[in-house]
């Protein structure tokens, strides 16, 4: 009875420490439950309104994505205290934390999607994911189905061809995350900080999480990414504001020995960009004037790179 007794003390103990360290770190538990307190703080005005509920563990689930021997972690909004705060008909809200060299966490993924999926082959960890269909240039209800693979080189995801082979992606790839606007590099913040000078003179805003600035691979086949600034929706012009909206030019940005280079100017804004044959090509999209919400409405003009700029290719 007694070896019995001592064996259950042991069992219990080392299973409350294993089931305390699957729990998720202050790192990541915190910012989730601050933005909880934040979206569902009760009304001042009703002083007898209960807290703000605590995330749950059901939010939180253990992941591996890159490999280091340290829990990653994905948080599903679905499963908030109150998910009609965090849902929509793009789905629910989706956050992916990644373990680094420093012992913290990087935000991998910070986006509303319909399917989540996450899984292994042959080594990597992919991302499969289903937006809401505007983000294909479709609509609401249409599939919009988008996969990413791990990449250790960069230390986030980049966008793959789906099983479906699709090539085109439409305002480029999907962004995971607006990345912190200190980290774009310079001349991606000057076009930005331009635009937004522009935008308030207009009585407009700007806002940084709605600015057309997209990282895309790799229109000069250098290695490096290049940067596209603006889009056919852009935030300055949906804005409320007094005065009316500058029109602004899509500008592309290609990486060079000593930074960035102008590729490309141009006054057709909605864009796209072609993977086939696994090299990036830029597309402007001309045609009807909502062929950004219907790609199939537009006329696809393609962009190659000269070694000095994107030169329009010859209509064949």
């Amino acid at each position: 009875m007694k070896r019995t007794g001592y064996a259950l003390i042991l069992a219990l103990a080392f299973g409350g420490a294993a089931l305390a360290a699957t729990q998720p770190p202050d790192a990541v538990r915190a910012p989730i439950q601050a933005e909880i307190d934040e979206i569902m703080a009760p009304d001042p005005e009703e002083p007898n309104a209960p807290p703000v509920p605590k995330a749950g563990p059901k939010m939180f689930k253990r992941v591996n994505i890159n490999d280091d021997g340290v829990a990653d972690w994905h948080v599903d909004f679905e499963e908030a205290p109150n998910p009609s705060y965090f849902c929509g008909t793009g789905g629910c809200r989706q956050r992916i934390y990644v373990s680094n060299a420093q012992g913290g966490y990087d935000l991998a993924m910070d986006r509303t999607a319909r399917l989540f999926k996450l899984r292994r082959s042959r080594g990597q960890t992919l991302l499969d994911l289903d937006f809401h269909g505007s983000a294909c240039s479709g609509f609401g209800v249409d599939d919009c189905p988008r996969n990413f693979v791990w990449s250790a080189a960069r230390a986030r995801f980049v966008i793959r061809l789906t099983p479906r082979g699709e090539t085109f992606f439409i305002g480029g790839p999907t962004q995971l995350m607006t990345p912190p606007l200190a980290s774009l590099p310079p001349p991606v913040q000057a076009a930005f900080a331009e635009r937004t000078a522009l935008c308030k003179a207009a009585g407009r805003t700007n806002p940084y999480e709605d600015a057309y600035l997209t990282e895309v691979d790799d229109l000069n086949a250098d290695g490096r990414p290049d940067w596209v600034i603006g889009g056919a929706y852009d935030g300055c012009a949906y804005s409320e504001g007094t005065g009316e909206a500058p029109k602004f030019d899509l500008t592309v940005l290609v990486s060079s020995p000593t930074g960035y280079r102008l590729a490309l100017r141009s006054d057709v804004t909605t864009w796209g960009l072609d993977l086939a044959g696994g090299k990036a090509t830029f597309v402007t999209l001309e045609g009807a004037d909502d062929c950004g919400l219907n790609g199939k409405d537009c006329r696809k003009i393609r962009w190659r790179w000269t070694g000095e700029a994107l030169s329009r290719e010859a209509a064949p």
